[in-house]
């Protein structure tokens, strides 16, 4: 059976099982196993993606060929001022980022996000993001809730699938990154080590921390959940309730390191914590102004930026990953100044996985084998663009030229490089479609088109697995209401 035959017996199945009864046993499900992202339950369809095991091998090439990439694009920032300023970061000014990890690998976990063309065997990475990749947890959870729903259950009757487990992936890295971190500081290597999954209290993502930790008991690993506030110092480490921690599994940096980037970072953060809160109708109280703005509400959290500082922790991934998750790294790959960074064979990669990205700012670039005024062409061609935040998040800021009127594309461009923001412009490609079972209006289950991103996982530079996100509009964020599904290989 290949994939297409998967997805025909698939909707002859629900079809024949009684679609509502088997959407509302996922929802059963997904309650019962407490996914949710935020306040709000995950959002997924009783249908999997499906997808060939050379759909899979293609992803893995392609995920090893940008992570060679990667790995030179860490290592210039090392070595080269340029690029650290290219980037928007000053070693100095930013020098937490740059501080020693104690262990060699720059980004142990990273999840990329692409567009795959299956009919054009086109692969295009979107973004990478090195910095707090997260839905492990949530992924391999939500993969236990379709396995028992029953059209899931027939199929596996006339067909094998292949699902991949992205915690062992996790696991086998935290546990290959710490001892690599010990020999590095002569450090006493545990048989057990203490594992803490850390996310900030209010975080989004704090149920997939929570359902990661989980995950690694469940592994036989001694592992628990913590925000940054419940660390403590502990005989130059860290301890959660007066037990040292040996590693520790972060999401997002700026939940306990924000004093320590300038008041310009600090604004730009709090505006888009602010928006967040504003998108989720989250309550508004007088306090959040005073956490959003005032360093000493920090000061709990202080011992664990100074454990990153100091490398007093294996801590992943490293503040230094950070760097690598900015949009502008896609638009270094493209600038002719750093072109004899690559090899011919990465610049070959480049061109085929690295859709055209461009700083936003005035100025003649290089575009499809000519040169352009950058921002007079991107607003005499906005159908052709799409801008976005170099250091955004949750699709926050995101504009689609298809999307806007000429005057509010023209202001946006305008904007960018009045207030001197660190946006890039991009080739907009066409996004995949897929129809997925979601419930309608009246309260049935049909078929509708989801625009999809397949998120690919590579842990220690091996690519070990992918799933889905979905949503009705161009921005595929499950913060902004998208659907997490899995990925089921015939």
């Amino acid at each position: 059976m290949d994939a297409h035959d998967a997805m025909i017996q698939f909707d002859s199945h629900f079809g024949t099982h009684t679609p509502l009864d088997q959407w509302q046993q996922l929802q059963h499900w997904i309650k019962t196993y407490g996914l949710a992202v935020g306040n709000t339950p995950l959002k997924s369809s009783p249908k999997p993606l499906f997808m060939s095991h050379q759909d899979r091998s293609r992803m893995a090439n392609a995920t090893t060929a940008v992570n060679s990439i990667v790995d030179t694009v860490a290592r210039l920032l090392v070595t080269r001022d340029d690029v650290a300023r290219f980037l928007g970061f000053n070693k100095i000014r930013h020098a937490f980022l740059f501080s020693d990890c104690g262990y060699s690998d720059m980004y142990p976990v990273v999840r990329y996000d692409v567009f795959y063309d299956r009919n054009l065997n086109q692969l295009k990475f979107m973004e990478f993001n090195t910095h707090s990749p997260s839905s492990i947890g949530l992924h391999d959870q939500l993969v236990e809730c379709l396995k028992k729903l029953t059209t899931i259950r027939a199929m596996k009757n006339s067909a094998s699938f292949q699902v991949d487990r992205l915690i062992d992936g996790l696991a086998e890295t935290l546990i290959q990154t710490y001892r690599d971190y010990c020999r590095k500081k002569g450090h006493p290597i545990s048989p057990k080590p203490f594992i803490v999954v850390m996310a900030s209290k209010t975080s989004t993502v704090r149920n997939d921390a929570e359902q990661m930790a989980s995950l690694l008991r469940s592994r036989g690993m001694h592992c628990n959940y913590a925000y940054p506030q419940q660390l403590s110092d502990c005989n130059g480490g860290l301890a959660l309730n007066g037990e040292k921690i040996d590693i520790i599994y972060r999401d997002a940096i700026q939940d306990f390191a924000v004093p320590l980037f300038g008041m310009h970072d600090k604004l730009r953060y709090s505006v888009q914590y602010l928006v967040k809160c504003l998108v989720n109708r989250a309550r508004f109280r007088r306090d959040n102004l005073r956490y959003l703005f005032n360093d000493n509400l920090y000061v709990k959290a202080m011992s664990v930026t100074k454990a990153c500082r100091l490398a007093s922790v294996c801590v992943v991934n490293p503040a230094f990953s950070y760097m690598l998750s900015s949009k502008l790294v896609l638009a270094l790959l493209h600038d002719h100044v750093f072109r004899d960074c690559f090899t011919q064979k990465q610049r070959s990669a480049i061109r085929k996985y690295i859709p055209w990205t461009h700083v936003l700012k005035p100025g003649s670039v290089h575009y499809e084998d000519k040169t352009i005024d950058i921002i007079e062409f991107v607003k005499s061609n906005k159908d052709r663009f799409v801008i976005k935040p170099a250091l955004g998040y949750g699709g926050y800021g995101v504009a689609i030229g298809c999307k806007s009127d000429q005057k509010a594309w023209n202001r946006r461009v305008e904007n960018t490089y009045k207030y001197e923001r660190l946006d890039i412009v991009q080739d907009l490609l066409d996004i995949p479609e897929v129809q997925f079972p979601e419930l309608n209006d009246d309260g049935s289950v049909g078929y509708q088109t989801s625009k999809i991103n397949l998120n690919l996982w590579s842990f220690s530079g091996r690519f070990l697995g992918a799933f889905v996100r979905a949503s009705k509009g161009p921005v595929i964020n499950l913060h902004a209401g998208g659907m997490l599904v899995p990925v089921f290989y015939v």
